[in-house]
């Protein structure tokens, strides 16, 4: 009697001991009987045809004949060539898929690469400007860059002290008028309101003068010759100068409205090259400038030397 595998149901032959579909081992359970009303077996049934030529093929384990299309070895159970093949084929699909699944990024995952991305550039941005762009040597340029340009608003953001506040302060102080009386006072003589269009106006005459001896389209270069930095006593002794001479033209020092003399904590001179170069022609000067740290910014220290007579111009 022919055995039946009770994990599959595939039809094995009694000698069996494995099924050959999905190796199952096999029990001596042979196939239930027939009925007593089905049709009797034939007693000779018709001869089945012989299997097809190259179907067959021999157990490599123990030798026995097998079928190709079987998985297992109906004698010892040992996977056939057809099991490996298929075993095989299942790996190579599953390592395609796990490709395939790591190469796919997620709309998500893309997402989160461009806002890392985003904010790398943001702090590599900010680095610049900390480290490189607020650095002496690059604010002194900007400063010489407004001069030359006569933009007064430009300049001042990078001067150490402020100008149109330090002249309003003396004037009003000396004249006893108040603030609105001042601009009047500017209104009538040069047709501003404040300090600052007043000495708007003065750069922007200063550079009418040199685009008539070098052309228009001026352009300004400046390069560093030297720089020494102020440390010490020294630097204390500058700073005590520049408040003696503040308070000499009438500037409440500790009031801070025109410059932090306390909050400097670095100096550094600075000789540079200045070219300034039209359509035309150029011209090359030279200057020496001190730059001061106030807080965490550089800024453009002017000299003072002549403030009084400069301040004497408005009174």
């Amino acid at each position: 009697m022919n055995k039946i595998c009770s994990n599959c149901a595939q039809e094995s032959p009694s000698s069996a001991t494995v099924c050959s579909l999905c190796g199952e081992r096999l029990s001596e359970t042979t196939t239930p009987a027939l009925s007593s009303d089905a049709p009797p077996a034939q007693t000779n049934p018709a001869p089945q045809p012989p299997p097809a030529s190259g179907t067959k093929a021999f157990c490599g384990s123990c030798g026995a004949q097998i079928d190709k299309s079987e998985k297992f070895c109906a004698k010892c159970g040992a996977a056939t060539q057809a099991q490996l093949s298929f075993a095989q084929n299942q790996s190579t699909q599953s390592e395609q898929s796990e490709a395939e699944k790591s190469t796919k990024t997620p709309s998500h995952k893309k997402v989160g690469l461009i806002a890392c991305a985003a904010v790398l550039i943001m702090v590599i941005g900010v680095g610049l400007i900390i480290f490189g762009g607020n650095s002496p040597e690059s604010i002194l340029t900007r400063y010489v860059e407004a001069m030359f340009e006569g933009n007064f608003n430009r300049m001042s953001r990078y001067s150490a002290i402020d100008i149109s506040r330090m002249v309003s302060d003396v004037v009003i102080e000396d004249a006893g008028i108040s603030e609105r009386e001042f601009r009047e006072s500017l209104y009538d003589l040069a047709g501003v309101r404040t300090i600052e269009e007043l000495l708007q106006q003065d750069m922007e005459r200063e550079r009418e003068r040199l685009e008539r001896d070098l052309g228009r389209n001026l352009r300004v270069s400046v390069d560093i010759i030297d720089s020494l930095t102020v440390r010490g006593i020294e630097m204390r002794e500058r700073i005590s100068s520049l408040e003696s001479i503040l308070e000499r033209v009438g500037i409440d020092v500790d009031a801070g409205r025109v410059i932090r003399l306390d909050r400097i904590n670095e100096m550094i001179d600075f000789e540079i090259e200045i070219t300034v170069a039209g359509r035309d022609d150029e011209m090359v000067d030279f200057a020496r400038f001190t730059m001061v740290r106030i807080g965490r910014d550089w800024r453009v220290l002017e000299d003072f030397a002549h403030l009084p007579g400069f301040l004497g111009a408005f009174r």
